[in-house]
């Protein structure tokens, strides 16, 4: 029998072992098998032996190991309870708190919201008002030139303040759109890692 087909055996016969030791135990006899030599390769052989033993006794002494070293995963399974029982105490106090943050948050939202709105009809209104008041005073402007052109000032300085608080109107709203958007994928990113 050769080196190859000594390993050959070897490695089939330690199948069994996790990957990361039979690759450790086929490395040493690699590496034996290199140290003694092409030329002292039968006499490599037959210093170890049949490679089924050889697998047998690495496959026990490895199962023995395993035994006498300590259990680390009841440690890992004593703090997992620990967490478990330490949820099911604080949900009763941990669960409406986040529904109130929740609500908290979705009220400041809708307060944000509200308020741009109303100035955004408060710019709608006063476009329409100064409409109006520019419509009456063309009306008005043979019948009563002074009120007529008082009508038509008014108007239009009411359109141009409209269209002004219109526009501010909506670049508020797609800054506070902006930052809490921003702030909720902060938020977001901060719960996921």
């Amino acid at each position: 029998m050769n080196r190859n087909e000594y390993l050959e055996i070897l490695d089939r016969q330690l199948r069994r072992l996790p990957a990361d030791d039979r690759e450790k135990a086929m490395e040493y006899y690699r590496e034996y098998f290199d140290e003694a030599g092409p030329e002292q390769e039968e006499a490599a052989v037959e210093e170890l032996g049949d490679p089924r033993e050889v697998a047998r006794q690495l496959i026990t002494g490895l199962a023995v190991k395993k035994l006498d070293q300590p259990e680390k995963s009841a440690k890992k399974g004593l703090s997992a309870l620990w967490v478990i029982i330490l949820a099911i105490f604080a949900a009763p106090f941990g669960l409406p708190l986040a529904f109130g943050v929740a609500l908290v948050i979705m009220a400041a939202c809708l307060c944000a919201a509200l308020f741009v709105g109303c100035i955004l009809l408060a710019g709608v209104c006063l476009i329409a008002g100064g409409a109006l008041s520019v419509l009456v005073g063309i009306y008005l402007l043979f019948m009563q030139p002074a009120g007529a052109l008082a009508n038509l000032g008014l108007g239009l300085m009411c359109t141009g303040i409209g269209i002004l608080v219109l526009y501010a109107s909506i670049k508020m709203g797609k800054w506070c759109g902006r930052r809490l958007s921003a702030w909720l994928k902060k938020r977001l990113a901060k719960n996921k890692g």
